[in-house]
């Protein structure tokens, strides 16, 4: 009881110091290029950032929207509305209640029982998360990523407690944090499709266009690093207990004569016919009809077909299997709103009104400016690195690159590289709750714990940093 009451306690305390943040830096001096407007913006962004941090994600996330729209910058209704027009957000919504009803039909299930049975898997427990963090990257190359995502957490949950693992044990947060770390990083590989996409059109004004094969290369050898990296500081830093992620022989035996049910074989039909359709853009013709109905419809599209084909199915006694309304307790209603809540909140702190973007471009550019070309990259890697842990990426994307790009050429440097560490630099944005989209997802569930978030997260920013200087320099030189 005595402590509940400290837990409470100190949650009051927390509650007050964000409050106190939130109004109180906006009555502040200014500084740099910041306007009054921009103190207050200040002022909502830190202290929606301490809640995150110190108390929640849910109600920070709404009570920032709250106070931001009692700012001359928006109003409330305006906050809300912008918040809830994040398409990303509805995404994270609609492949939670994807995975749920593929669970609820059975066809986890079944995927996990096959991946424990196969031999190869079963003598090695690494190869096995090898072979996870692959089907996420190769996944998400062929556009169906964040599904992949959910539905390799409900397995790996799934296959560690036929292992006899705690939910809470460091494995499954492992797991969990690679499965959204390589699904991100393997979001840049493909240069003419998402993040990708979006940063070139920041760099091409300035810098032009960039080859796609080197652009593959390098992101396809950043990527691979990356798993080794992962793979090396569990196994020999945090020491992470695989030796029981295999199944005992009888156990194995059991799993192979279970028959799967006829709900189930429909189940797994349409997840398998789902990411076929997902990746078929990327291999039929472009002119077909059915390819470009699948463009149009996009993975929110694809995504509900799905849902109600899995809806349809019924038991031998007519009852629906999967009732969707039941889904809607496994989405991570904290996540959804933290990654709604970033989007408003990252537009104001871009604001040209607020002025504080502009002081950042100020106070870095002397910096910059006097470095050689290849100290100018590390010196840009480690600066973005820090900072998009606090302002959301994009936000930085489209700041510094056109911004950095044009310096860069100046001084006779690799333009390409230094977008190619650009982008996958903002996209280590894990260390912070508000950081992106995908750090969101990873503080925002309660498998992962926030202490294993925070941890996993600044590991994914430092063996970045040792990849991009000492493989990507080099490799770059060569590349372009």
């Amino acid at each position: 009881m005595q402590a509940n009451a400290k837990r409470n306690y100190l949650t009051y305390v927390h509650a007050i110091i964000m409050f106190v943040i939130m109004f109180g830096v906006g009555t502040l001096p200014t500084f740099g290029q910041v306007t009054p407007l921009g103190m207050k913006i200040l002022g909502v962004f830190l202290g929606t950032m301490y809640g995150w941090i110190f108390i929640d994600l849910l109600w920070p996330s709404l009570i920032g929207l709250v106070v931001l729209g009692l700012t001359e910058y928006t109003t409330i209704g305006e906050a809300f509305a912008s918040a809830l027009s994040t398409a990303t957000g509805i995404q994270v919504i609609i492949t939670c209640l994807f995975a749920s009803a593929l669970e609820k039909i059975g066809a986890t299930e079944v995927l996990s029982n096959w991946i424990l049975t196969r031999e190869p898997l079963r003598k090695n427990p690494w190869l096995l998360i090898v072979t996870l963090f692959l089907t996420i990257v190769i996944g998400t190359v062929f556009g169906a990523g964040i599904a992949l995502v959910f539905m390799i957490w409900s397995l790996a949950i799934k296959a560690a407690e036929q292992c006899g693992y705690s939910i809470k044990d460091p494995l499954i947060a492992f797991i969990m944090t690679g499965a959204v770390i390589m699904c991100f990083a393997a979001s840049c590989i493909i240069p003419f499709r998402g993040a990708a996409l979006m940063y070139l059109s920041f760099y091409i004004p300035v810098g032009g266009e960039i080859e796609y094969a080197p652009f593959i290369i390098f992101s396809a050898v950043y990527v691979i690093c990356l798993i080794a990296a992962f793979l090396f500081v569990a196994k020999f830093v945090m020491k992470i207990d695989v030796a029981n992620f295999t199944l005992p022989d009888a156990e194995v035996d059991r799993l192979k004569s279970l028959k799967a049910t006829k709900q189930q074989k429909i189940g797994c039909g349409i997840m398998i016919a789902y990411f076929v359709v997902m990746m078929s853009s990327a291999f039929l013709p472009k002119g077909w009809a059915f390819t470009q109905m699948v463009k149009t419809m996009g993975l929110l599209g694809v995504t509900t077909v799905a849902l109600m084909l899995l809806a349809l199915v019924k038991d031998d006694d007519g009852k629906q299997i999967v009732r969707l309304a039941a889904c809607h307790g496994s989405v991570p209603w904290d996540v959804v709103w933290l990654i709604c809540a970033t989007t408003p909140l990252a537009n104001a702190m871009e604001s040209a009104e607020g002025g504080l973007m502009a002081t950042v471009s100020a106070a870095v550019t002397p910096v910059l400016a006097g470095m050689s070309p290849t100290l100018f990259l590390i010196a840009v890697v480690i600066v973005l690195g820090v900072l998009t842990q606090f302002t959301h990426n994009l936000v930085l994307g489209a700041m510094f690159i056109p911004f950095l790009t044009p310096i860069l050429l100046e001084m006779g440097g690799n333009g390409p590289l230094l977008f190619m560490f650009c982008l996958i630099i903002l996209n280590c944005a894990y260390v912070t709750p508000a950081a992106s989209m995908q750090s969101a997802m990873i503080h925002g569930h309660e498998l992962i714990g926030r202490k294993a978030a925070y941890t996993w997260g600044l590991i994914t920013l430092v063996a970045s940093w040792l990849i991009l200087i000492v493989i990507g320099i080099p490799l770059g030189n060569v590349l372009w």
